[in-house]
């Protein structure tokens, strides 16, 4: 049989700092191997496929490049009632908390936009992930702390609809694979914030 492997990104090997050591010793362990023994590696945009063939020397004619999807739900009109304590006008960002995902940088930046009269809230959601000391001090330190939301376990019809009210999203990531809420967010018509990494 076929042996097809999907790679999504390689922060791993970009930004070994941000991943944890547990999941370094993991990929150092099992990627090669599995890498080695592939006869074909998606990778989730171009810049993965590079990174596979430029970084971890892949044969480039291994390598195709398959777009991850925006769930339908995303693009239909569906549930519009927003949680309860969210209000608009708010600026949202969605993914896990941690260190690559630059969220001690929209916090800081949500600060400086209260500062200079944004009168809405930002809204955070998302699991907390490794190594969020920083972000966890920058969260409840923040002069703007009464503005800030978190919400963990949205649902997905949820999700749609915190998309679709929110002034933008924020997703300045320090490195990414793909970004799937970029592309969600553009299917709600929601205008993005980003970084070009």
């Amino acid at each position: 049989r076929a042996r097809v492997v999907t790679v999504h990104d390689l922060a791993f090997a970009a930004m070994p700092e941000t991943v944890s050591p547990e999941t370094l010793e993991g990929l150092a362990l099992n990627l090669p191997k599995t890498l080695c023994h592939a006869d074909l590696l998606i990778a989730v945009s171009d810049a993965t496929a590079n990174e596979l063939v430029d970084r971890l020397e892949v044969n480039p004619r291994l390598v195709r490049t398959v777009h991850e999807g925006v769930d339908p739900l995303f693009v239909a009109a569906g549930e519009d009632q927003l949680p309860e304590h969210i209000l608009e006008p708010y600026l949202l960002f969605v993914s896990t908390l941690e260190p690559r995902k630059n969220v001690v940088g929209i916090l800081r930046a949500f600060r400086l936009l209260r500062e200079w009269g944004y009168d809405g809230s930002l809204v955070l959601v998302g699991r907390w992930g490794w190594h969020t000391e920083a972000i966890r001090s920058e969260f409840e330190a923040s002069p703007a702390r009464e503005w800030i939301h978190h919400l963990e376990g949205v649902e997905r019809p949820q999700l749609a609809t915190l998309y679709r009210h929110a002034d933008a999203l924020l997703f300045p990531s320090w490195i990414e694979g793909f970004g799937l809420p970029l592309v969600e967010a553009m299917a709600c018509g929601t205008p993005v914030v980003t970084s070009g990494t």
